[in-house]
């Protein structure tokens, strides 16, 4: 494995974006792929499970930011966040293709701790 630093984008889709408004005829390209933030990380993020779990809180961080922030109770809204927010990480999970990542991202799921 590598020693270098890499970087995983975690992109809003349209869901989280034009879920909360009245969807467009006319929605342009940018915001089909919604705002976009930049996770660095490195091997030695990926090469340990606990290394592994400090790199999912920081793309689950990085999820909340680029999806809607919504009061919980406007409930149609704040599953729509969620929902943004998971596709983001499930997105930027799939596209480390990280074998201690992937464990820790199931165990989450299994265990409820996935927003949903």
């Amino acid at each position: 494995m590598s020693t270098g630093n890499f970087k995983t984008r975690i992109v809003a889709g349209a869901l989280g974006i034009m879920g909360l408004g009245a969807l467009s005829a006319q929605a342009s390209a940018v915001q089909l792929t919604g705002p976009t933030v930049v996770v660095q990380y490195s091997a030695q993020d990926l090469a340990t499970s606990d290394a592994a779990e400090k790199l999912y809180a920081r793309i689950r961080l990085a999820a909340q930011e680029v999806c809607p922030q919504v009061n919980p109770a406007q409930l149609a809204r704040y599953q729509v966040a969620l929902r943004c927010q998971n596709a983001a990480v499930d997105r930027a999970i799939n596209s480390i293709s990280s074998p201690q990542l992937t464990a820790v991202y199931a165990a989450r799921i299994h265990h409820g701790a996935r927003a949903s």
